[in-house]
C-alpha cells in the first residue's frame, strides 16, 4: 500500500469513525497520472496539472472549481503546504455539521511535503455556488476530485488550489 493508498484507508476509517460520508472512491495511485502542462506565458507562480480521473468516475461535473477557505487562519499553511509539496490528490468529504452549509463538501489535501512527510488534511472547501449546483448528484453519486490548477502562494497572495469534479453517475 503506498503513501496515497494509505491516505485514503485512513480517511475512509475516519469518515467512518465521524459518520461523515467520504464520497472519494478509493483511487488506483499505481494508474493515477500527474502531468505539468503549464503554458509558455503562465506566470511562475500557476502550476496546470493534467491528472486522469479515477475510472469509476467518468463523468466531469464541474471544472475549474476554486477550493475555498484555503486563506483562512487555520488553513493558510496546509494549502502552502500543499500547493509546494509533492505528490498530491484531493479527496472529497461531505461535511453534514457545517454551521453555515449543511450540504458543504471538505475538500481533503493528501500530499508528501519538502521534508518528506506524509499529509492527510482538510485544506478547504468546495465553493459553495459549485455544490449548489451539484448537491443532488452528490447525495446520490460517488464523486471525486482531480485538481486543475496549483497557485503558489506569493508575498501578496495566499496559495490557490483549482480542481476539477467527477461523478459515477451522468448528470
Amino acid at each position: 500500500m503506498n503513501i496515497f493508498q494509505k491516505a485514503l484507508f485512513w480517511l475512509s476509517l475516519d469518515s467512518q469513525q465521524k459518520k461523515q460520508p467520504l464520497i472519494t472512491p478509493e483511487i488506483d495511485i499505481d494508474s493515477f497520472v500527474t502531468i505539468n502542462i503549464g503554458y509558455a506565458d503562465d506566470p511562475d507562480h500557476v502550476v496546470r496539472l493534467f491528472q486522469d480521473n479515477p475510472s469509476n468516475t467518468p463523468y466531469e461535473i464541474a471544472e475549474h472549481v476554486t477550493v475555498t477557505g484555503t486563506s483562512r487562519r487555520e488553513y493558510s499553511d496546509l494549502a502552502r503546504s500543499f500547493v509546494l509539496g509533492n505528490n498530491q490528490c484531493i479527496a472529497l468529504q461531505l461535511d453534514p455539521d457545517n454551521q453555515y452549509d449543511q450540504n458543504a463538501i471538505k475538500v481533503i489535501g493528501i500530499w508528501q511535503d519538502k521534508k518528506g512527510n506524509k499529509n492527510r488534511e482538510q485544506i478547504g472547501w468546495v465553493d459553495a455556488n459549485i455544490v449548489k449546483e451539484i448537491s443532488e448528484i452528490a447525495k446520490k453519486a460517488i464523486l471525486s476530485a482531480t485538481i486543475k490548477t496549483l497557485y503558489k502562494p506569493r508575498d501578496d497572495k495566499d496559495a490557490g488550489i483549482r480542481i476539477k469534479i467527477w461523478s459515477s453517475i451522468k448528470p
